[in-house]
């Protein structure tokens, strides 16, 4: 049985499971096609942990979805929600963890030991200490008694690294790799998949779009006529036009022929809805392991800074 929530300073005291939002939406989710009941729940898993977390926690995700774009707040909010919920159950779990005043700088020592030993990137941990340290400021100000030392945990050094474009030879093996899929598909099915691949692709590579707005593209932001995309609520919440050439559209109309789920406003979907950022990596992880490319999407993003790339934006 899930403890009861005690009450503490400026906290929502509602039990979590019945929980609705008191703040009102951003004012781009009046016109998102997709709100319903669920469209701001919180993971299941909240209820997992102890009372005494799970009130100041629902909090700070609901103040966080605040400032999220609504066509991005369900993956934003299961994104974060993962994250901190890792750290604490690891908390949980190796100190019996009971009160904020318990944290200790010795703990997120031991966190960023055992992930390291499960192989894990210092870049992804460091995205871990960086949210749990919001979190963190945020129970001050709320007046929690969270250490300040915490705070001031140093990250792990990371590489910076330049970027790595693909190079011409390279692009060609991809690009020539998902067009014989699409030509090889034995069902309407696997054509469809592979002609979303290849649009996806050339976003990527003649726009320059990042991996987040190529999947939580809209239909109604597609200009097929205008030969341009509306890119709304991106990285700083900054709104753009991205002019598209005649080869991505050529494909993207063929694309969206062809495309099912006509009821799901994204334009790029899967069997469970819309396509995910992880589910593309993985797509164009496939073709690169068939053609012999690491290709990923940061990558062909690279690739289109460079000369050839705004070339071919510009064809």
């Amino acid at each position: 049985m899930t403890e009861a929530v005690v009450a503490q300073p400026n906290v929502l005291t509602t039990p979590i499971e019945h929980s609705t939002p008191e703040w009102s939406a951003s004012s781009d989710a009046t016109n998102f096609p997709q709100q319903g009941p669920g469209w701001l729940a919180l993971p299941d898993k909240l209820v997992e942990l102890p009372g005494w977390l799970q009130a100041p926690f629902c909090r700070f995700l609901r103040l966080k979805q605040r400032n999220w774009p609504a066509k991005t707040v369900q993956r934003a909010t299961r994104q974060l929600f993962n994250r901190l919920f890792r750290m604490m159950d690891f908390f949980i779990q190796q100190y019996a963890w009971q009160s904020w005043d318990q944290l200790s700088l010795c703990w997120l020592e031991d966190y960023i030991d055992a992930r390291l030993r499960q192989g894990l990137a210092p870049p992804t941990i460091n995205w871990d200490l960086i949210n749990f340290r919001v979190l963190c400021r945020f129970l001050l100000d709320e007046g929690y008694d969270v250490p300040p030392a915490i705070l001031r945990l140093k990250l792990l050094d990371t590489p910076r690294r330049l970027p790595r474009p693909l190079s011409n030879e390279q692009i060609g093996r991809v690009e020539q790799c998902i067009q014989a899929a699409i030509k090889e598909a034995k069902s309407d099915y696997r054509r469809q998949l592979a002609l979303r691949d290849l649009a996806c692709f050339y976003l990527l590579w003649h726009c320059g779009l990042r991996i987040s707005e190529a999947c939580s593209l809209l239909v109604s932001e597609v200009d097929l006529e205008g030969r341009k995309l509306f890119i709304r609520n991106s990285k700083e919440r900054k709104d753009r036009v991205v002019y598209v050439s005649d080869t991505a559209i050529k494909v993207l109309s063929q694309y969206l022929a062809i495309r099912h789920h006509s009821e799901v406003p994204f334009i790029f979907t899967s069997q469970r809805g819309a396509l995910t950022p992880n589910g593309l990596q993985i797509r164009l992880k496939h073709y690169g392991q068939r053609c012999g490319v690491p290709v990923t999407a940061q990558r062909l993003r690279h690739t289109f800074g460079r000369p050839f790339g705004r070339l071919v934006n510009a064809s």
